[in-house]
C-alpha cells in the first residue's frame, strides 16, 4: 500500500514538474514575442519620426525656396503652395511673392490659378492675420482695376472669403481698408453683386469698419462711396442702411474729414440718393446737422461741381415747407452759398435747376428770405438761368409758384424764345 502511494506522489511531482516546464516555455516564448513587438514598434516609431523630421526639413527647404524664387516664377511659386497645403508659412511667403509680383506687374490680368489659390489660402487659415491681411491686400490689387480679375474673384466666392476676413478681424485696420477698397471696385456698376453684398451682411461689416476706424480716410472714403453704390435704387438696401446707423455713420465722416473733397462728394451722393423723395430721412439728416454740413462743405469746395449740385439739391429738402429749416439756411449764409455757386457755374443747367429750386423753397412765405435775396441780386440770378435755359421742363417744374407771385419781374424778364 506504502509502495503505490510512493508512485502516484512521484507521478504527482512528475506532471506538476511537467506542467511547470511548459508553462515556462511558453512564458519564455511570450516574452519573446513580445520583446520582438516592441522592438518593431520602437522601429516603426524610428522611422516616423525620421520621416516627420525630413519633411519638417523639406518644409523649411521649400518655406526658404519660395522666397529666394525668382518673383517672376509664379508656376514654381504655386507649385510649392500646392505642395505643402497645411503649411502656413510655406503659404504666407507664397502670398507674399505673388504679391510682389503684382506690384512691379500692375494691371495685368492674373491667370484664375493665382486667385484661385489666394482664396483657398485664405479659407484654409481663416485665423491666421498674416495670411488674411497680405491675401485681402493681394485681392485688392489684383482686381481694384481689372474687370476680368473681378470676374475671377467673384465667381470663385472671394467676395465671402474677403467679407469673412473682415469679420474675423474687426479691429485689424489694414484688413478693414483692404476689404472696404476691393468690395467697392467689384460692387461698382454691378446690380447682381450688389445685391451679393446684401445676403452675407456685407453692409454690416461695411459701417462696423466705418465706425471702428473713424480717422482711416481710405475706410472713410470708400465706404461712403460704397454705401452710395449699393444704396442706388435698392429700397432693401436703403432700409438697411439706416436701420444700422448709416446715415449718422456718413455725418461722422464728413465732419472728421471736412477738406477731403472725394469723402465730401461721395457723402453727398449717399445722403442725396438715400434721402430725395424720403421726407422722414430728410428730418433725420437736419438732426444731425445736415444744413450746417452742407453748407459749409458747399463754401469749402466752391469749384466742385457735384459738391454744388448736390448742395443745393440738399437746400431745397431741407427747406421745402419748413419755416425753421428756411431761417437757419438765412443765418449760416446759405442763400449767399446758393447765389455764388449759380455765378461759378451759369452754363451748368442741374446746377442752375437745383439752385433757382433751392432759392425758391427758401423764399416760401418768408419775408426776411425774400428781402435777403433781394438785397443779393438773387432774382437777376434766376432769370438769367431761365433766359439760359428756357427749354429746361426741371427748371420750372421746381420753381414754386409763389416764388413767380413774390417775384413777378421774374415772368416779365424771361425772354421768350
Amino acid at each position: 500500500m506504502q509502495k503505490k502511494e510512493e508512485k502516484i506522489d512521484q507521478k504527482l511531482i512528475q506532471s506538476l514538474t511537467n506542467f511547470f516546464q511548459q508553462t515556462s516555455t511558453k512564458e519564455k516564448e511570450k516574452e519573446k514575442e513580445n520583446s520582438i513587438s516592441i522592438q518593431d514598434l520602437t522601429n516603426t516609431l524610428q522611422q516616423s519620426l525620421l520621416q516627420i523630421k525630413q519633411k519638417e526639413t523639406e518644409s523649411k527647404l521649400q518655406s526658404i525656396s519660395i522666397q529666394s524664387e525668382n518673383f517672376e516664377n509664379i508656376p514654381k511659386i504655386l507649385q510649392i503652395m500646392n505642395n505643402f497645403p497645411s503649411n502656413d508659412e510655406i503659404q504666407l511667403n507664397g502670398i507674399v511673392q505673388i504679391l510682389e509680383y503684382f506690384i512691379r506687374k500692375r494691371n495685368q490680368t492674373f491667370g484664375e490659378n493665382i486667385i484661385e489659390t489666394v482664396i483657398k489660402v485664405m479659407n484654409n487659415f481663416p485665423n491666421h492675420e498674416k495670411i488674411q491681411e497680405n491675401g485681402s491686400l493681394l485681392l485688392y490689387g489684383i482686381g481694384g482695376n481689372n474687370q476680368e480679375n473681378q470676374y475671377q474673384i467673384t465667381k470663385l466666392s472671394g467676395i465671402e472669403t474677403l467679407i469673412k476676413a473682415m469679420n474675423n478681424f474687426p479691429n485689424h485696420e489694414k484688413i478693414q481698408e483692404n476689404g472696404c477698397l476691393l468690395l467697392y471696385s467689384i460692387f461698382d456698376n454691378n446690380q447682381e453683386n450688389k445685391n451679393q453684398i446684401t445676403k452675407l451682411s456685407g453692409i454690416e461689416t461695411l459701417i462696423k469698419a466705418m465706425n471702428n476706424f473713424p480717422n482711416n480716410d481710405s475706410i472713410q472714403e470708400s465706404g461712403c462711396l460704397l454705401l452710395y453704390v449699393i444704396s442706388e435704387d435698392n429700397q432693401e438696401n436703403q432700409y438697411q442702411i439706416t436701420k444700422l446707423n448709416g446715415i449718422e455713420i456718413v455725418i461722422k465722416a464728413m465732419n472728421n474729414f471736412p477738406n477731403n473733397d472725394s469723402i465730401q462728394e461721395n457723402g453727398f451722393l449717399f445722403l442725396y440718393t438715400i434721402s430725395e423723395n424720403n421726407q422722414e430721412i430728410q428730418n433725420q439728416i437736419t438732426k444731425l446737422n445736415g444744413i450746417e454740413i452742407t453748407i459749409k462743405t458747399m463754401n469749402n469746395f466752391p469749384n466742385h461741381g457735384l459738391v454744388q449740385l448736390f448742395g443745393c439739391g440738399f437746400l431745397y429738402f431741407f427747406s421745402h415747407n419748413n419755416k425753421e429749416n428756411q431761417n437757419q439756411i438765412r443765418k449760416l449764409n446759405g442763400i449767399e452759398t446758393i447765389i455764388k455757386t449759380m455765378n461759378n457755374f451759369p452754363n451748368i443747367e442741374l446746377i442752375q435747376v437745383n439752385g433757382c429750386a433751392g432759392l425758391s423753397s427758401i423764399s416760401q412765405n418768408n419775408k426776411e428770405n425774400q428781402n435777403k435775396i433781394r438785397e443779393l441780386n438773387g432774382i437777376e440770378i434766376v432769370i438769367k438761368a431761365m433766359n439760359n435755359f428756357p427749354k429746361s421742363l426741371n427748371l420750372f417744374k421746381k420753381m414754386d409758384v409763389y416764388f413767380y407771385q413774390v417775384f413777378p419781374q421774374i415772368i416779365k424778364k424771361i425772354e421768350i424764345k
